[in-house]
């Protein structure tokens, strides 16, 4: 059964909003990712920056298939599992270059966030 013509113009407009009101608060959530990425010093202590880090790299992954942004997804998704890799070792174990590739790949970020037509 077919929606009737109102209603999809109606679920549209909401998609529509939805969308833009997560694109415009992207750059922003991606700079934060950033800032919070340049207080990792190479510590056990990185753990909760890294834990943060995974926890909002998973949020950014799921919604970036849901608002058409594969591109930005995928490359979250990898850093989450990166992540993740060192959070489950039993000792964090990331190097000087391992926190730099990191931090750059997440300055990179927003080069991932295209203009979908919603």
């Amino acid at each position: 059964m077919s929606m009737d013509p109102a209603k999809r113009a109606e679920h549209q407009e909401k998609i529509r909003k939805l969308y833009h009101s997560y694109r415009e608060r992207m750059p922003g959530e991606l700079a934060a990712l950033e800032e919070l990425a340049s207080r990792l010093v190479g510590a056990e202590t990185d753990r909760e920056v890294l834990t943060l880090l995974r926890q909002q790299l998973h949020t950014i992954a799921g919604s970036g298939g849901t608002f058409g942004q594969t591109g930005l997804g995928e490359q979250a998704r990898s850093l989450e599992l990166t992540i993740l890799a060192w959070l489950n070792a039993p000792s964090l174990t990331m190097n000087t270059e391992e926190r730099q590739r990191l931090v750059e790949a997440i300055a990179v970020l927003p080069a991932f966030l295209t203009d979908v037509v919603a």
